[in-house]
């Protein structure tokens, strides 16, 4: 049976996998997480995913018998990404445009083995209800949430009181969207049985 490589350190995609039963490493990717701001926003979760995994596949030292999984997740408000925050205040920004409003978390995602590749990702349309400065705050101190793409985890706190609706994969916003990539890897000859 092929070795699944998991192209991350996030702890969020690692319990994700995890739930799936099977045995994986993780090696964490130091690819560049740039784009070009003017890419489509469906196709720069993809490219930064294949960044990650094509970078980690080349450090496998049996790549014959390697499915290396990469991932990155991106939320975008109307055409706007937002990314990890630098800090608190960049943090309590984020959540305060997100308060009231629907955005959209897109997960790319990239499986590499010897001589194949195969990528996909997942839209998940989010509203947060309307979020006062005391309950971001409250976030931000407690949560430290500079590692997460729009500066929130929806399995924390933040995603019992903010989310109003989700339409679309919870996993996905969490960072790796389940079923998608079980189908994924089913179709990269990994026997799930």
């Amino acid at each position: 049976m092929k070795k699944v490589v998991l192209a991350s350190g996030s702890p969020r995609r690692k319990m994700i996998l995890g739930l799936a039963g099977i045995p994986f490493q993780c090696i964490t990717s130091d690819a560049g997480e740039e784009f070009d701001p003017d890419e489509d926003r469906h196709k720069i979760p993809v490219i930064l995913a294949e960044r990650k995994a094509e970078k980690v596949f080349s450090l496998c030292a049996d790549p014959h018998q390697t499915i290396v999984i990469g991932a990155d997740t991106i939320v975008v408000l109307g055409d706007e990404i937002l990314n990890k925050p630098v800090g608190k205040d960049e943090a309590f920004e984020m959540l305060n445009k997100l308060s009231g409003r629907k955005h959209r978390v897109i997960t790319g995602v990239v499986m590499k083995s010897s001589g194949m590749k195969q990528s996909f990702y997942t839209v998940t349309s989010i509203k947060f209800r309307n979020l006062s400065a005391a309950q971001i705050n409250n976030y931000i101190d407690h949560r430290k949430p500079f590692d997460k793409a729009g500066g929130y985890a929806i399995q924390e706190e933040i995603g019992r009181i903010a989310v109003e609706e989700i339409d679309g994969s919870y996993f996905n916003v969490a960072g790796l969207p389940f079923v998608e990539t079980l189908n994924c890897l089913e179709r990269m000859g990994y026997s799930l049985a």
